[in-house]
């Protein structure tokens, strides 16, 4: 397919030189196993135009030039310092809720609490705009947004149940129902193409708890809705994740009530396990290149976040005196974010957000924040970071106080230097830490 695309020598005068990939004869090989784990006459036209176009090329038609790599995800997360700009409040608003998802245009999608209901939001610009629910005094909430600009979540229909949602890029929402025999269903994310996973369920009061036997991870593509069943032992299962080659992740639950992180693809359904001395492990995202973040225990009761690739659970640990951290977002280029806490106690103010890459390993988000001293100390032990897109933009929470959340967004200010491909970010570079070097 890629030959398709651009003349032959052209290929040649791109990739197969030491100065990208390596030697004359491998490069564009390497390239496509790295990005896409496929032979380069596999590729599909997507992949093609992304090894081709994703990054803007030398236009010097020099045979040994060197591609630049601009100041993206596809980095090693060299940034330094980080741009805050915190959303405004809206009129009646008590509190926002700690999910969301950033796009590659910095579109976010969320929702918030007022006086009279739960309503789904995007923030574009430096403004809201709020979405469509079901019913007109509805309740509803966005959590994923695609570079089109659909956003997924859920809205109660006439029944007042739960339904996933679906809202096009004019906001305008659609009920994507429920799998029979189930009252309820939610939507957690979207790829570029537009499919949507998520779950089906029966209680209202069981949607935030993972002790529950009754629900079903659930595929919704072209006006069709896929049960992904459950694993042997297992008796319940949730999508939380999907990327654009259709692969998915998130939990199971076993017989004995434990959570096992999964991933799904092509109708086969495997559970990636937990670490050595765990037990439970939930998958929160998943990136385009097949990695699974989320979060896993130790016998001693501590919870770390890790990365998953090729069958290997990777422990990222927690940043420095903290025994609790979760992975929640992850791009393209591996770069991880999500929430390190001195306890496992998910709630009020918060912990440190982090970003995790193979480069730096896990790093504290607020001391790189160009933000006063003083607002930079409330934050320090109160905010969370939710999602990351491929330029390297963070969507985050502020919880300074239980009625004052309030979402952000940090944009990497630092441009690297650019660099040979020769040796590109590789995400499998991590020194796994032992449970002892965690304490």
């Amino acid at each position: 397919m890629i030959s398709t695309l651009i003349p032959e020598a052209r290929i040649k005068e791109l990739y197969l030189n030491d100065r990208d990939y390596g030697a004359p004869t491998g490069g564009l090989e390497q390239a496509s196993q790295y990005y896409f784990h496929k032979r380069p006459e596999a590729l599909s036209t997507s992949d093609a135009l992304f090894l081709l176009g994703r990054q803007p090329l030398d236009t010097d038609s020099s045979p040994r030039f060197q591609r630049r790599w601009e100041a993206s995800a596809y980095t090693s997360a060299e940034a330094t310092q980080y741009q805050c700009q915190v959303f405004n409040p809206i009129p009646d608003m008590q509190f926002m809720i700690h999910d969301g998802g950033i796009n590659q245009q910095g579109l976010v999608a969320s929702y918030v609490v007022t006086h009279s209901n739960t309503r789904p939001y995007l923030w574009r610009n430096g403004r809201f705009e709020m979405l469509e629910t079901l019913t007109r005094e509805g309740n509803g909430a966005a959590v994923k947004v695609n570079d089109a600009g659909q956003a997924v979540g859920w809205s109660n229909p006439e029944n007042g149940a739960d339904h996933a949602a679906l809202w096009d890029r004019n906001g305008a929402v659609r009920d994507l129902g429920t799998l029979p025999g189930f009252t309820n269903s939610r939507a957690e994310a979207i790829n570029d193409k537009g499919q949507v996973v998520g779950y089906a369920f029966n209680s209202t009061a069981e949607a935030d708890s993972p002790i529950e036997n009754s629900s079903r991870a659930v595929l919704w593509e072209d006006g069709h809705m896929k049960d992904l069943g459950v694993l042997p032992n297992c008796v319940s299962s949730r999508a939380y994740a999907i990327n654009d080659a259709g692969q998915i992740a998130g939990w199971v639950l076993t017989v004995d009530g434990r959570t096992h992180a999964m991933v799904w693809e092509d109708g086969v359904m495997n559970d990636i396990g937990v670490f050595g001395d765990g037990h439970v492990s939930v998958a929160n995202a998943m990136n385009n290149a097949g990695q699974v973040v989320g979060s896993a225990d130790h016998a001693d009761g501590s919870v770390t976040a890790f990365l998953w690739e090729n069958g290997v659970l990777h422990d990222l640990g927690a940043l420095p005196g903290d025994v609790y951290s979760r992975a929640l977002g992850v791009n393209d280029a591996g770069q991880v974010i999500g929430e390190s806490r001195p306890d496992n106690q998910i709630a009020y103010p918060g912990g440190r957000p982090f970003l995790w890459d193979s480069a730096h390993g896990m790093r504290d988000l607020i001391p790189l924040l160009v933000v006063d001293p003083a607002r930079q100390k409330k934050m320090a032990h109160s905010c969370l970071a939710l999602s990351i897109n491929n330029s390297g933009e963070v969507l985050g929470l502020n919880r300074e106080s239980e009625r004052g959340q309030c979402q952000f967004v940090l944009s990497p200010i630092t441009a690297p230097a650019s660099r040979s491909l020769s040796h590109p970010a590789n995400p499998l570079k991590i020194t796994p830490k032992s449970h002892s070097q965690k304490k």
